[in-house]
Parts: C-alpha cells; sequence; structure tokens
C-alpha cells in the first residue's frame, strides 16, 4: 500500500503549478522541514529543470538555523528556485 501512496503523491507533484510547503515549529525547530518534505521540494526542483511547465515552490517560513536544511534552503531561495511565500496586507 504504502508504495502506491508514495507513486500517487509524487505524480500529483509532477502535475501541480504550485508546490506550498506549510513548515510549522517542530521539535522547538521554527519552520521545521523534515527529509520527507525536503525530498518533495528537491524532487519538484528537479522537474523545473527537465521540463518547461514551472512549479512554483513556496515556503511558508525560512527555516531556522537550527534546520538540518537551512544552508540548503537558503541556497535555493537566493538561486531563485524556491520562493518565500508573502501575504498581500
Amino acid at each position: 500500500m504504502w508504495p502506491d501512496v508514495h507513486k500517487y503523491f509524487y505524480r500529483t507533484i509532477s502535475k501541480t503549478d504550485i508546490l506550498f510547503i506549510a513548515n510549522a515549529d517542530k521539535n522547538n525547530i521554527p519552520g521545521y522541514i523534515g527529509v520527507g518534505v525536503f525530498a518533495e521540494i528537491s524532487f519538484a526542483a528537479g522537474l523545473n529543470f527537465i521540463r518547461k511547465k514551472k512549479i512554483q515552490i513556496l515556503l511558508s517560513k525560512m527555516p531556522s538555523s537550527k534546520s538540518v536544511f537551512h544552508e540548503d534552503v537558503k541556497r535555493w531561495l537566493g538561486l531563485g528556485w524556491l520562493e518565500k511565500f508573502e501575504t498581500k496586507e
């Protein structure tokens, strides 16, 4: 069952226009991003390199420096591979 769920989920990411990362605080780490979510971001970013359709990857919160993926996210934001979600108030 689990392999089918993952296949379906990643197939769905490949068809989307926007991937929104709702990275809430967890385990005393503001903007926590775990291995699974980092894999999803990486998958969408990889698809953007190999095809013409672009998936907009929006991050709700910058992960703190305590996060394992802080430097990667910071670099990818700088490269324009991710965007920080900004609310219009």
